[in-house]
């Protein structure tokens, strides 16, 4: 009897339970930028330049690689500003 009502009790007290996990990954390959060829690369650290050094919107962009000759990667049509 004595196990019994020490049992109810335990189950009264603690009626839930949390798990916490934590999981860290150290690697590189979760990263895709290094999986990139010659061209992606440039095209890449262009409009990272322009949007952010000179503050131009992805339109005006897209307008300036364009007059520049660049092409979409995939389909080598024009880079619109969803594009990019």
């Amino acid at each position: 009897m004595w196990e019994n009502d020490n049992k109810n009790s335990y189950n009264s007290k603690y009626n839930s339970l949390i798990i916490k996990f934590i999981i860290q990954f150290d690697t590189s390959k979760l990263n895709r930028r290094n999986h990139y060829n010659e061209y992606q690369k440039k095209l890449f650290n262009k409009v990272k330049y322009l949007k952010d050094e000179l503050g131009l919107g992805y339109r005006r962009i897209s307008y300036l690689l364009y007059d520049k000759g660049y092409r979409g990667i995939r389909n080598n049509q024009i880079l619109k500003n969803n594009d990019i």
